[in-house]
Formats: C-alpha cells, structure tokens, sequence
C-alpha cells in the first residue's frame, strides 16, 4: 500500500537561505560560483597536470593533450570545453589561481591515472567542506524552526554529524527543488525559487560529492511505498553518524508494535530516520543479526519483485538498495520468532 504525504502545495512555502550571485561577488569577489562537477577523479588528474607544469606553458589545449595520455579511450569526450570546466572548478575551489599557479599543495603522494587512494579522498573532503557553496547547503541540515539561516563560518563538521537533520527532497521538474524536514505533521515546505535552477543543478554536486566521500547518505522512498500526494518520488538525505550497536528487538518492540513480521526496508528506513546510520553498516548489523540471534529469522524474495522490470543499473541500484542479501537472495523481512 503506497502511502502518500499530504498535498504540500497547499502549505506555506519558505526559501532555503542561499547567498545571491551579489553577495558572491561582495564576499568572496567570484562571478560565477557553482562548478557542476560530478566526478573527482579527472579534478585531481588535471590538477596534477597543472601542478607538474610549468604555468608558462598551460592552457586547455595542452592540459587536453596530457590528460588524454592517460584516457585515450575518451578523446572524444574530453573536449577542450570540457577540459576548460574542470579547470574552472579548480580554479574555484581555490586550488589555483587564474594563472594556473597552485595556491594549495593537495594530493601530494599521487599518481596520474591511479585510482583514487584514501589521501585523495581526504583531500576532496578538505574541499568540500572549505568551499562554501557546499557548505551553504549543508548548513540547510541545521536548520530549525528557532534558526533558519547558519553563518557558514561557524558550522563545523561535529555539528552536521551530530545535530543535523533528515532532509526530504522532491523533484517538480528536472532538478530537486522542494523540501521536507519531516514526512509527518508537515507545516511548512522549503523551496528553491524557479529562477534558481542554477543552485538546484548544484545541489545534485553536493549529493554526489557527499555520497562518493561516504558522509551522506542518499536513497528514494519508493522501497517503503511514501510518495507525494501528486505521485512523485522522495530522497532522504542526511549526514552520517558512526554505527553503534543497539538492542534489535527493543527497537522493533518500540517502532513496530510488537509486529512478528517487518518489511525491512521499512525497518532499515526506521533506523535510518532515529539513528542516521549508513544503509550499508544497517544491512550488515541486520545480516549479523539474522544470522546469529535466535530471535530471528526472515524471508526471501526476488529480485524480479523488487526491480519490476528496470534495467538501467543506477534504476536497478536505487530499487534493491534498502534490500539486504544474503547468500545472494535479497531478503525481505525480517520474522520475529514466538
């Protein structure tokens, strides 16, 4: 059964604080600020291109040249524009300046090419949480009825890990652009204005920088059946808490009213909305669980069931994420014994 939220475009709609292009040239004396680059392997290679050559000789054409020794395959997707992007990008995150001169000396123990090590992770962990168009949008999980706009100076990563909330994030169009604090008692809705499509291009950054570095965790509600009261999809967002073990059945005795047979993607989104525990840390305390407490046993299911005829691997991903596996079955619930 699907449950739905209630129709959110009847309530009072508040515009999540963001600083204006002005403010961005005021402040930080930027034109343009949001650099939409999903993938961070090819920032740390080009920026190992300019950081190793001299500045007299770098422009677009030669950082396409040398980048493409190491993706060959990709000459044709790696145009000069696209390189232009990416340097772009790193110009704004600050790693160089408009003459190609490095003003942060970052993955020093890397190698063009290489995957990326647990160094270079670190490092863009650094940029993330030091730029601040990132940081703005983080600064959107500390939001509270009492304080609706955080100076992004004074928010530190304690505060985002421990005191920041769920965010629930809707889609009209294209682009995220409405948001919950909660799925219950819902008075109020935050939302980014039409004419800031821009900001809601970037925001699809944030998430998929958050969830490579491993601090955000990201997934629909489609596997617990929640949706809008017009039929859209939900993604809960958050930032993540480290794991600590809980008592199992005391959770289900209180969330689930002593049910004996639990959905456990419902279970699993339960843990995430009181916890903030990664979904893979939970599959795998459950698994544990499952295996090991006589408390417990479960029921399988297939993926045919859970897939429903997707085929693109990100649909497929989305569909069996909130699905633990054992034994290479997705289970499904979880059974409480008598």
């Amino acid at each position: 059964m699907i449950k739905r939220l209630p129709n959110i475009s009847l309530f009072p709609e508040e515009v999540l604080p963001f600083l204006t292009d002005k403010e961005v040239y005021q402040y930080y004396n930027k034109g343009w600020s949001f650099s939409n680059i999903y993938y961070l392997k090819p920032i740390r290679d080009i920026y190992l291109i300019i950081k190793k050559n001299k500045t007299e000789d770098l422009n677009n054409k030669f950082i396409r040249y040398e980048y493409l020794k190491i993706t060959k395959d990709l000459s044709k997707e790696w145009s000069e524009r696209k390189i232009l992007e990416y340097v772009n990008a790193i110009k704004n995150f600050g790693l160089i300046d408009g003459n190609y001169k490095v003003q942060k000396n970052i993955f020093i123990n890397s190698a063009l090419g290489n995957e990326l090590s647990d160094e270079d992770l670190q490092d863009f962990k650094d940029i993330f949480f030091e730029f601040f168009r990132f940081k703005e949008i983080a600064t959107w999980y500390l939001i509270s009825d009492s304080k609706k706009q955080l100076d992004i100076n004074e928010v530190t990563i304690p505060d985002l890990i421990e005191k920041s909330r769920l965010m629930y994030a809707i889609k009209e169009d294209k682009f995220f652009n409405k948001f919950l604090f909660s799925l219950e008692d819902v008075s109020k809705v935050y939302v980014i204005p039409p004419k800031d499509s821009h900001l809601m291009r970037f925001i699809e950054v944030f998430y998929k920088w958050g969830t490579t570095l491993n601090f955000i965790e990201k997934f629909n509600l489609n596997s617990v059946n929640i949706k809008t009261f017009e039929n859209r999809e939900i993604t809960c967002t958050y930032f993540i808490r480290p794991f600590k073990n809980f008592d199992l059945m005391k959770f289900i005795q209180k969330h689930f009213q002593y049910q004996r047979q639990i959905s456990l993607p419902e279970l699993i989104f339960s843990i995430c909305q009181n916890f903030h525990y990664a979904v893979d840390e939970i599959k795998s305390f459950l698994i544990n669980e499952i295996q090991f407490n006589d408390k417990f046993t479960y029921e399988r299911t297939s993926a045919v069931f859970i897939v429903k005829g997707k085929n693109k691997s990100e649909q497929i991903k989305s569909a069996t994420y909130l699905y633990p596996l054992i034994d290479n079955s997705y289970v499904s619930h979880i059974i409480v014994r008598k």
